[in-house]
């Protein structure tokens, strides 16, 4: 594995030694000063979300983005690269106030995901977020595609995506619009998770971990829910009509018990 932060300091090292100025932080529109080794972070996050995405055949070839923020500054998937080999030199830090691409003397300036609309306007809806992670996983697909929410039936579903009640699903939007980045706003402001019509997921987190471990979840957990409906028609019987979602008592116990609570903390803390 490549040691971005050893590549990123030898090519600094490089330009301190001929005497060009390499700043240590960027200053954002509202003068809020952040350092670079923090932004880094919040890069290598975002790269090893979009790794993990490809080793799950989450996205293929260039699909997808995946972003992080920072004291109002986002790093971002740009466009045009793989998800699989995805660097932090590849992911343009944007300002969240402006939307400016943040020139850094050393890399080449980038242009960011196509998607900065809907990412920018989540962060700015949920500050509690700091890493958004969007795929286009088969099975998630599946049911963002015909129109079917997912209702929570694991005590996993209602732990990991902290929540009682189903992942809404939209209809198809065009991608890259201030149009998409609305209707995600208003799904993603109650929910860690959206169901993208004719598109994909789109989930979010406190860490890059958490944002992935929700992608991940649901993706299983439509798989799961495609096999019990193969299941149920080999058997005569529609799960569409069948009442397989755990009692709304047991999810809120699930998310009131002291050990999902534990859990949760260790989530939180990147774990």
């Amino acid at each position: 594995m490549v040691n971005f932060r050893a590549v990123q300091g030898n090519a600094v090292s490089a330009l301190r030694r001929v005497n060009i100025y390499v700043p240590r932080s960027v200053v954002n529109s509202a003068g809020t000063s952040v350092s670079l080794r923090s932004l880094m972070n919040v890069r290598e996050g975002v790269c090893e979300m979009a790794r993990m995405s490809a080793e799950r055949d989450l996205v293929v070839g260039m699909g997808g983005n995946w972003s992080g923020v920072k004291d109002g500054i986002v790093a971002l998937k740009a466009s045009g690269f793989r998800a699989a080999t995805l660097t932090p030199e590849q992911c343009p830090l944007i300002d969240l106030a402006t939307g400016e691409v943040i020139p850094l003397i050393g890399e080449k300036l980038l242009k960011p995901s196509c998607e900065k609309p809907m990412h920018l306007a989540t962060y700015i809806a949920r500050p509690d977020v700091k890493f958004v992670c969007h795929t286009h996983p088969t099975y998630a697909t599946v049911f963002a595609t015909l129109g079917y929410p997912m209702e929570p039936f694991t005590p996993d579903f209602v732990a990991v995506l902290k929540t009682d009640r189903a992942i809404p699903v939209f209809k198809y939007v065009g991608p890259a619009s201030e149009n998409l980045a609305k209707v995600i706003v208003e799904n993603i402001k109650m929910n860690n998770a959206v169901l993208m019509g004719n598109h994909g997921l789109f989930t979010v987190g406190g860490n890059a971990l958490e944002a992935f471990d929700r992608t991940h979840l649901v993706e299983v957990h439509a798989k799961i829910l495609l096999e019990m409906a193969s299941l149920a028609a080999s058997e005569g019987k529609d799960l569409s009509q069948m009442d397989y979602a755990l009692p709304m008592e047991e999810r809120l116990a699930l998310l009131g018990s002291d050990f999902e609570k534990y859990r949760q903390q260790l989530a939180a803390g990147g774990q």
